[in-house]
């Protein structure tokens, strides 16, 4: 079995004159809402085998907060420009050239494409997904490269309380 945790960053500020999109910081409440998340998703799954990020900064500091909450080494976070610029069979072709060593990944991106993602595995859809979202898929594949045509099953999906 493989499992994919696709995860949107945290809700970023907009405040800061100057700054280009992917330097964008998380705000107070969007860091609060990464811990809060971490913690649910330990309880929920333990520890991922491996965390992808978006090297934009909200995403970047979205993983690393949840990376700590779930025991995961901030040194091994791999930072995957695709997550940032690519589209949704960018993150396609990443998933199936994956270890198959590791069974459990975690990715923090940006929508529209994580919504576009997960709804590309899931039956039933989202339509948005929020802030510091959410959505856990499993796959009955031994190998990455054959998720693309494994039964999948969504084990769940959260969303956190600030609103998107």
């Amino acid at each position: 079995m493989k499992t994919l945790l696709l995860i949107r960053h945290a809700h970023a500020s907009w405040q800061h004159a100057g700054l280009q999109d992917h330097e964008r910081p998380l705000t107070a409440e969007g860091i609060a809402s990464a811990e809060s998340m971490g913690m649910t998703l330990k309880e929920k799954t333990g520890t991922p085998d491996l965390v992808i990020s978006s090297p934009a900064v909200r995403a970047l500091d979205t993983a690393i907060i949840m990376a700590r909450a779930l025991d995961y080494p901030r040194h091994e976070i791999l930072i995957e420009s695709k997550v940032y610029h690519g589209q949704t069979d960018d993150l396609h072709n990443l998933i199936a050239g994956l270890p198959n060593d590791q069974d459990m990944v975690m990715i923090t991106g940006h929508n529209p494409t994580i919504t576009q993602l997960a709804n590309s595995f899931m039956p039933q859809k989202e339509d948005y997904m929020p802030n510091t979202g959410v959505a856990c898929i499993q796959f009955d594949a031994k190998a990455w490269e054959e998720i693309a045509l494994a039964p999948a099953y969504t084990l769940f999906v959260l969303r956190s309380g600030n609103g998107g």
